[in-house]
């Protein structure tokens, strides 16, 4: 076994011993809270974006703040205004959406765009964040209760299955992405790739989460 075995032996022993403490009940309740927390925040954000706008016109303040710190347009040949932006800063919707507009209200345009975007995008992680927080509450709660009893030791032995699962799986789609890479890096002319390369070729357990990747896949592929 060479360095890498060890450090993937720690990392599972390490997961192993965080589940066994933290216990099967509050490991679920936080993935159950992370998945539904992710689809309530896909139906919620937009809905609690716009609240917050019509409140607290947090969407304008933004906004205001933004188009200060942006540049602002400079005289160009022919007495036109140069745009504050330089196009190929811009993704082709916005460009489309610029064409043809006075550079002047470049700015506020942008800043309007990008507020939108940032209370958008803070919507979706309050919500995600808020019902992560409820599932993992109840977790604590549920562990508290059985701590000390039969369903609790049950509860302990489980997290550490769980806990050492997920990180094999973690470790497995990981390796399973960037090992073949590696694999090709052994005439690199980094010398530190050149020996993570043979480590990684060199590995007993790479292969094995290879594999296990490879499984996942085609089981996926068959799925979908």
């Amino acid at each position: 076994m060479n360095f890498l075995d060890w450090l993937i032996v720690i990392i599972l022993a390490v997961s192993a011993w965080k589940g066994y403490r933290k216990g099967a009940v509050s490991i679920l309740s936080g993935i159950l809270g992370l998945f539904l927390g992710l689809a309530a925040a896909l139906t919620y954000s937009r809905p609690l974006a716009y609240w917050a706008e019509e409140q607290y016109q947090v969407t304008t303040a933004l906004a205001g703040w933004i188009s200060e710190k942006l540049p602002q347009p400079k005289p160009a040949a022919g007495g036109q205004l140069s745009s504050p932006v330089p196009e190929w800063l811009l993704p082709g919707s916005w460009q489309d959406k610029l064409a043809g507009v006075d550079p002047a209200l470049w700015g506020q345009i942008l800043a309007e765009g990008m507020a939108g975007f940032l209370v958008k995008v803070l919507a979706f992680l309050v919500v995600v964040l808020l019902a992560l927080a409820i599932f993992k509450l109840g977790g604590r709660l549920i562990t508290s209760i059985v701590t000390g009893t039969l369903l609790g030791s049950l509860n302990r032995a489980a997290g550490l299955v769980a806990g050492l699962a997920i990180n094999i799986l973690l470790l497995a789609i990981f390796w399973g992405i960037i090992g073949p890479f590696l694999l090709t890096q052994q005439e690199s002319s980094l010398k530190w790739m050149q020996e993570l390369s043979l480590a990684t070729k060199e590995s007993r357990l790479i292969p094995q989460l290879a594999k296990a990747y490879t499984s996942i896949s085609s089981h996926l592929a068959g799925l979908w």
